[in-house]
């Protein structure tokens, strides 16, 4: 069962607030009718661009964002608060190494700016360089930038780290600052989960959900604490409501999947795996899921298919391995299902998995004394090249 990572924040956009006047627009798309205004006699002026893109950036249109943001900045080069908004829109649409990249040059530009430090961090947590990114987060915090994104975000780098404890107590100090923040008591949650604490993560999971009923992360966790705990029924609950935040969340739809799987339900199982591979076809857990339930069901060909394809996208995935070999066997195919079931007792032994090693190995026993086949018939089975060494024998 796979959880989202912890919740990283970037700090709110910042615009320039406009002159005081009776006619000051009030609302984000009346002020940015005002630049657009101004734009008409000048379209050349970069603050108008920066202003706009900035106020777009704060009503998600990002494509729009980031056309005027690159105005701003064709026409000032120098303009670092655009090149900080702009790696920010980046951040937000997941590319995050342009993000990177137009944060760097923005914090080039004005190295006193504490913001661009914070979010520099975010975007490289999320690239996976949480060492970095507890060095910008600490950069940010001795250059007076104490706002609650920053604590939040050098915990979620500390706990990416495994240093649990310095983890809790930056979120210790977001709480200070704000103990309603939702994000803060989703990540606590995450990570008593991770020590074992499930009463305390539990309660940090609901706390999360009384002060933000939509915040899909912490459905999701909840939920998949729930399948973990074997509450199958709150499990569902919780998962549907994320869908009926997103619906188009395909890790969500395969989680509610596995449930319907586990309360033998196949109809269903099938209905939400077939929506969750719509979404995102490409995903090797959900494919193997999928390959499980219709071997059960014996549709075998369907079966085949989904497990070959996990493999193809994720050539070290022992239980697509395991599953495809019993699949095989199911119709009497003995040596695709040896070759399958040697190789996943392979990559079950270089993950050091004992448990799943030793299944592999009873099935193999079972299949040569089926098929009247030995270990010597299988010496130079080809391996996947994430993996080294022979798998023939048991």
């Amino acid at each position: 069962m796979r959880k989202f990572p912890l919740w990283f924040l970037i700090l709110s956009v910042l615009f320039l607030p406009f002159s005081a006047g009776c006619n000051k627009p009030k609302t984000p798309e009346e002020k940015i009718a005002k630049h657009k205004q101004a734009l008409k006699k000048n379209p050349g002026n970069a603050e108008d661009h920066y202003q706009i893109g900035a106020l777009y950036l704060a009503l998600r249109n990002y494509p729009e964002a980031m056309d005027h943001l690159k105005d701003a900045i064709r026409l000032k080069s120098n303009h670092a608060l655009a090149h900080r908004d702009l790696g920010v829109a980046h951040y937000y649409l997941k590319q995050y190494k342009e993000a990177g990249k137009w944060l760097k040059k923005a914090f080039a530009m004005k190295p006193e700016d504490a913001s661009v430090l914070n979010s520099l961090g975010g975007a490289t947590i999320a690239l996976g360089r949480n060492e970095d990114a507890v060095v910008y987060l600490k950069a940010a915090l001795k250059r007076g930038n104490e706002h609650i994104e920053t604590y939040n975000n050098l915990g979620v780098a500390y706990a990416n780290l495994g240093q649990y404890d310095n983890a809790m107590e930056q979120w210790k100090k977001a709480l200070e600052t704000d103990p309603n923040r939702a994000e803060t008591h989703n990540n606590i949650a995450v990570v008593q989960e991770k020590l074992g604490r499930t009463k305390e993560a539990i309660g940090e999971y609901k706390k999360t959900l009384e002060l933000d009923p939509k915040h899909l992360m912490a459905h999701y966790n909840l939920g998949a604490l729930y399948i973990k705990d074997g509450q199958l029924e709150q499990a569902a609950g919780e998962l549907k409501a994320a869908l009926k935040i997103d619906p188009n969340d395909a890790q969500t739809r395969a989680a509610l999947g596995l449930v319907y799987m586990r309360m033998t339900k196949p109809d269903d199982a099938l209905r939400e795996f077939g929506k969750a591979l719509q979404i995102n076809p490409s995903d090797p857990p959900t494919l193997k899921a999928m390959g499980t339930l219709q071997k059960e069901l014996g549709e075998t060909r369907a079966s085949i298919d989904a497990l070959e394809r996990a493999i193809n996208l994720k050539p070290d995935y022992a239980d697509a391995y395991y599953q495809l070999g019993m699949v095989y066997d199911s119709i009497s195919n003995g040596n695709k299902a040896i070759v399958n079931t040697a190789i996943a007792r392979k990559l079950f032994l270089d993950k050091k998995d004992e448990a799943s090693s030793e299944n592999a190995r009873k099935n193999l026993d079972m299949f040569y004394t089926k098929y009247s086949l030995g270990p010597n018939d299988f010496k130079n089975i080809v391996m996947p090249t994430v993996t080294q060494g022979t798998a023939g024998t048991p």
